[in-house]
């Protein structure tokens, strides 16, 4: 593999790399924050904070607390694609965590984030997922202290919210609360607007639509904006890949009538071929100097008809623009990898605020954190195997790992081998879900193995050494560049890498909703101590 590129891990775009989808975000106190959704994934909702827009850190997680909620039920459902040049491949639709939407309430000094946990049913006679949608508050973000969920009622996914400061007869204001969502099912899915009460989530008006979107095709991830004397309703549409777009309505009262944009979409859908595709679900915030930004996500696509989808859906940045005049209509700069006035000092991968190490550890559905030990911001892992592995999702898998933010770089782990026991399987991941990861391990013969599995493309594949390792040690790698990864193992640490398989990443990638994470786990028996040494992820 040829020496790592500097440009390809440095780009302005995307601002979040990796798995980080949905973004939201709000500026408070001089300081951007930013949150993206984690569906299936432990701790959830990770917050960042930049003070540029362009240099981010890991400030904590929303969903820090198994006792908030629960994302065990987050299977992800293989589902038919709607790509015409892959007419085979499915999509894999993941359960839990849904798009947030982070916003301030200045009255009470409190910050809401609102968010969607899709359950999925647990009884073989039910057939539809729950759509449970909720906030949870916060008044310091420097502290990260999040409360339990406050459930409301709503039939749909991605709900923000809209604040209206009402003037009182006998003096002072009164803050009303709007919900705004997209009501389900899809594809026809609605626009809807309603009151709640802020104490206890209970809904004080009907729901009524406010738009079908331009297309009609998967309206979804709607926030409000007033600005000019009018209220701004932007939106996504065309689902979350090929056709994505990013549509505009407004109107002069919030609960409408809203007229659309003529000049929509105003991010549209790019062809192959273009550097950032699939652009949707923005939010916007208004920059240090007066100019206007939008945070969406986005896909870094490569290969023929941009088969290659590496890291899923990323965070990117853009500048946008209120018009100048009552007549005018917000405009938004194509999504590309350079920003205009912004430039990146160092790789894009954000840093994690100091003395909290371990912070962007990654779990799957809901771990039992007693079986693991954590040192070295994960540098060394100690954990007990699970008989659960990571092609299913009923039992608890033990798997720990860190979203792959780098598109040039290596991964690698130390695996003590002298502990393994018949039927173990131990080692070094790329994992998605359930139907989808790559991996090289130890089993229970000590030999060294590599697996691949992807469901949505109907792919199986394995390698297995013909010999046993002999010593107490086994050190395994995954390195990777814009096409490949590629897995090696060696016996001593001063041995050269031996190459077990080169991989084209089409083969893992696909219209994902989460991105790669890579990780090591231990499973096949139940109870056994492993022990992982210098496991590091995004070795430029």
């Amino acid at each position: 593999m040829a020496s790592p590129s500097k440009a390809i891990n440095s780009t302005v775009n995307p601002i979040i790399p990796g798995f980080a989808p949905d973004p939201t975000i709000i500026k408070h106190m001089g300081k951007y924050w930013l949150v993206n959704s984690t569906f299936q994934f432990f701790p959830g909702l990770p917050v960042y904070h930049s003070t540029d827009l362009t240099h981010w850190t890991h400030a904590h997680n929303a969903i820090s607390r198994p006792s908030q909620l629960s994302v065990l039920r987050s299977s992800a459902d293989l589902i038919t694609a709607r790509n015409p040049d892959a007419p085979n491949t499915k999509l894999c639709f993941q359960g839990g965590l849904y798009a947030p939407t982070l916003r301030y309430h200045a009255p009470s000094s409190t910050f809401y984030l609102l968010c969607t946990n899709i359950v999925r049913p647990d009884r073989a006679d039910q057939t539809v997922s729950e759509a449970q949608n909720f906030w949870i508050t916060c008044r310091d973000l420097e502290v990260g202290e999040w409360s339990d969920p406050t459930y409301f009622e709503f039939e749909g996914i991605d709900p923000s919210i809209w604040f209206e400061e009402e003037e009182q007869q006998e003096g002072g204001k009164k803050t009303r609360a709007y919900v705004v969502g997209s009501r389900g099912p899809g594809p026809g899915t609605k626009i809807n607007l309603f009151e709640v009460d802020l104490e206890s989530g209970k809904k004080l008006s009907e729901e009524k639509t406010l738009w079908e979107g331009e297309r009609k095709s998967y309206p979804e991830g709607p926030h409000i904006y007033q600005e000019g004397g009018w209220y701004w309703l932007l939106i996504a549409e065309g689902g979350t890949h090929e056709g994505h777009c990013i549509n505009v309505a407004r109107s002069k009262e919030l609960w409408g009538p809203y007229e659309s944009n003529p000049g929509n979409p105003i991010v549209r859908a790019v062809p192959y071929g273009e550097d950032v595709q699939c652009t949707g679900h923005m939010d916007l915030v208004e920059g240090e100097d007066g100019q206007w930004f939008g945070v969406c996500l986005g896909i870094r696509r490569s290969g023929e008809k941009g088969v290659r989808m590496t890291h899923g859906r990323e965070t990117f940045l853009t500048r946008v623009w209120w018009p100048e005049s009552e007549e005018g209509w917000l405009r938004a700069e194509k999504v590309e990898l350079g920003v205009e006035g912004k430039q990146r000092d160092g790789n894009c991968v954000p840093k994690v605020e100091k003395g909290r190490d371990g912070l962007d550890l990654l779990w799957v559905r809901e771990p039992t954190l007693g079986d693991y030990v954590i040192e070295g911001d994960g540098v060394r892992v100690k954990v007990k195997s699970s008989k659960g592995d990571l092609s299913q999702w009923e039992e608890p898998v033990s798997f720990v790992g860190k979203r792959q933010r780098l598109t040039e770089a290596r991964s690698e782990v130390t695996l003590r081998t002298d502990g393994a026991g018949k039927g173990l399987k131990a080692g070094l991941v790329v994992y998605k879900d359930e139907h989808r990861f790559v991996r090289i391990f130890l089993d229970g013969d000590k030999k060294v193995k590599w697996e691949l599995l992807n469901k949505a493309k109907d792919l199986a594949d394995s390698k297995e050494l013909d010999h046993g390792i002999t010593g107490q040690d086994l050190w395994l790698q995954i390195s990777y560049d814009e096409e490949k990864y590629i897995f090696a193992y060696k016996e001593s640490k001063g041995a050269q890498w031996t190459k077990v398989i080169e991989m084209d990443h089409a083969q893992l990638s696909g219209p994902d909703f989460v991105g790669p994470v890579i990780g090591v786990f231990a499973t096949g028996e139940v109870g056994q101590e492993v022990k992982f040494e210098d496991f590091m992820v995004d070795i430029e």
